[in-house]
């Protein structure tokens, strides 16, 4: 595992990969939240795929920001900036889908042990969800995307139908 305290030197350029006898080296931070990895690298042409490239990324499936903004494979990046990758993110309504038909994606289940779904239609309930699943939700508090439901509740696409145990109280 690379240290992700000492910074890593690159002895190649971006362009020819050969070695570098240009003045001036860049330093920029790169990975995703938790993971960042701190580069200092020779030379001062470095794209986003070139960095990338170099520090063995894979960027495949992750919208892309340098310094928060967004920015594509053949964006310059300079000195202190950050590369980072971060996973798209989804809302509760998919204007490309069609109003009847189609797909949803639904995550059921309780807490450390949750399933995703993948259903025809959209025509979906809290219930139809659960049968689905082969989930009892027998003794359990019923939550869709946080917020208290019943098994009549809609489930459209992308939401989480979570069961948790019901709090007791001291009386």
């Amino acid at each position: 595992m690379a240290n992700l305290n000492k910074p890593e030197t690159a002895t190649t350029t971006p362009a020819t990969g050969t070695t570098n006898q240009t003045v001036g080296t860049i330093s920029v931070n790169v990975g995703v939240p938790g993971n960042i990895k701190k580069l200092v690298l020779e030379g001062e042409s470095w794209t986003v795929k070139s960095i990338l490239e170099y520090a063995a990324i894979d960027a495949n499936g992750y919208d892309v920001r340098v310094s928060g903004q967004p920015a594509g494979q053949d964006s310059p990046v300079t000195d202190g900036q950050t590369v980072l990758l971060l996973r798209p993110v989804r809302g509760n309504v998919d204007l490309g889908k069609p109003a009847d038909g189609g797909t949803v994606s639904v995550n059921v289940g309780v807490p450390g042990n949750i399933k995703k779904l993948v259903l025809e239609g959209n025509n979906w309930t809290v219930k139809s969800v659960l049968e689905q699943a082969q989930v009892d939700a027998t003794g359990y508090d019923i939550r869709v995307s946080g917020q208290p439901a019943s098994l009549t509740t809609a489930v459209t696409d992308g939401q989480t139908v979570l069961l948790l145990r019901p709090v007791r109280g001291n009386s």
